[in-house]
Formats: C-alpha cells, sequence, structure tokens
C-alpha cells in the first residue's frame, strides 16, 4: 500500500487463468505501475490490478494508475477493477496491444491513448465514470468491444486521430455520448449497436489549432437513443451508406 511499481526496463509478468498474478491494494493507496521509456517490451498475461490510484510523489504525478511511456505493450487476459485515478490505462507515445481484457468500475476514464498506435480485440469495459475510450493523436484498430454503463462518452476521439472499428455494442445506463469524433479525426465503423444513449454519434470541432471531424458507419442499429446523431457544420458523418448533412454550430 501506498507505494509504487516504476520501471525503465519493461515486464513480464505471466500468470495462468486459474491463477492470474494480482496487483492489489487493501485500502486504495498502492500507487499502480508505471513503465517509463524502455526500449523492452513489457507483456502482461493473466494479471489482475485492483484498488489502485495514480502514482504521486513530491509533486510529480500521473494521470494514470497503470501508465506507459514511450514503450511497446502487449496485453493479453488482463482486468482492472475499482480504479481509482483520472485515467485506469495511460497510454502516451507507445505502440500496444490489448486483446482478451476487462475494464471495471473506472472512477473515470477507463483507457486513455495519446499519440500512440494500438489495437485492441475481445475487451470489455463496464460501468465507467467518465469516457471508456479516449484517443488524442492515435491511431488504434479495434473489434469486438463492448461498452456500458457510461457517465459521459463511449467512445472519445480527438486531435487527427484515425480509428477503425468492426464490432462493437456501446449502452447500459447514463451514456450520454456512445461515439465522438472531433478536431479532424476520422472513425470508420462496420457493425454497432448504441442502446439508451443520449447521443449515438456526435462530429464537431473542439480546438481552434484543429479543423472538422467526420464518421462513416456501417450496419447501424439505434435502441432507446433519444438523439441519433448530432454534426456540426463542415464535419461529416455517413451511417448506411446516407450522408447527414446538418448545420449546427458550436457544437461543443
Amino acid at each position: 500500500n501506498n507505494s509504487m511499481i516504476l520501471s525503465y526496463s519493461g515486464m513480464k509478468l505471466s500468470g495462468d487463468e486459474k491463477n492470474p498474478i494480482k496487483i492489489i491494494s487493501s485500502d486504495g493507496s498502492g500507487q499502480g505501475l508505471t513503465i517509463l521509456n524502455s526500449e523492452n517490451n513489457t507483456y502482461l498475461s493473466n494479471v489482475i490490478f485492483s484498488n489502485l490510484t495514480s502514482p504521486s510523489k513530491d509533486g510529480w504525478e500521473l494521470s494514470g494508475a497503470i501508465n506507459f511511456h514511450e514503450t511497446t505493450i502487449n496485453l493479453n487476459n488482463v482486468s482492472f477493477y475499482d480504479i481509482h485515478s483520472e485515467d485506469t490505462l495511460n497510454i502516451i507515445n507507445s505502440k500496444f496491444e490489448i486483446k482478451n481484457s476487462f475494464f471495471g468500475n473506472c472512477s473515470f476514464d477507463c483507457l486513455d491513448s495519446d499519440f500512440s498506435e494500438g489495437i485492441i480485440e475481445q475487451s470489455s469495459f463496464i460501468n465507467c465514470g467518465n469516457d471508456c475510450l479516449d484517443f488524442s493523436g492515435s491511431i488504434v484498430n479495434m473489434s469486438n468491444l463492448k461498452l456500458f454503463d457510461i457517465e459521459d462518452k463511449g467512445l472519445s476521439v480527438g486531435e487527427r486521430s484515425n480509428i477503425t472499428v468492426k464490432d462493437i455494442e456501446i449502452g447500459g445506463e447514463n451514456v450520454n455520448i456512445a461515439v465522438a469524433s472531433k478536431d479532424q479525426s476520422k472513425i470508420i465503423l462496420n457493425g454497432i449497436n448504441i442502446s439508451n444513449a443520449k447521443y449515438g454519434f456526435a462530429v464537431y470541432q473542439k480546438k481552434s489549432e484543429y479543423g472538422p471531424a467526420s464518421i462513416v458507419a456501417l450496419n447501424v442499429n439505434f435502441s432507446m437513443v433519444k438523439e441519433n446523431y448530432i454534426v456540426e457544420e463542415k464535419s461529416e458523418l455517413r451511417i448506411n451508406n446516407i450522408i447527414i448533412l446538418n448545420n449546427n454550430k458550436n457544437v461543443y
């Protein structure tokens, strides 16, 4: 408790499905895991992170309970439970693969990827206090995802990100926006079910230094969505090969 795992040389942790490695804090003060500027890859398989918070010491603080900066990460069957930090998993300037993993009861964002490239497959994100997946300046391919019970956005994409998604479900309770593309970002979706959301898609410009955004979505299904979309002028939305034209201003 009240400690942090810090490495500059990567890490390999491999448990098995019946006996996973557990990194936990009994009182919630444990400060998680941070890998910085490592030329060695990090491999985590069958690992559980639980009841952790952000690293903080002598005025130095990171946003995630688990942080990867300028390295390469491979996560398989990794679970994150009851994480009390701005980001559960924060990835910056890195390459990553996340497969067969689970995020549950995250106080704020589940995953925040900044200027990184990666793959996310066969993973679930449940009960998120802010955004489930937040991408800035990133290139990410995703498939077979479930995002449920989200306080703000299921998929939030900004700062010239390019995101491709195949087969995703977004719903549950209290979803504000299922999918948001902003600031010259591009999202291509094929196979998406959206339920119980205030907005299905939102496409707009947030920051003045960027421009309009776009979403192209095929095989879209809405259920109990208040507004299927909101699109700012000059931004682009296509749903099932139909171009959606709006003249909204100042959407953000």
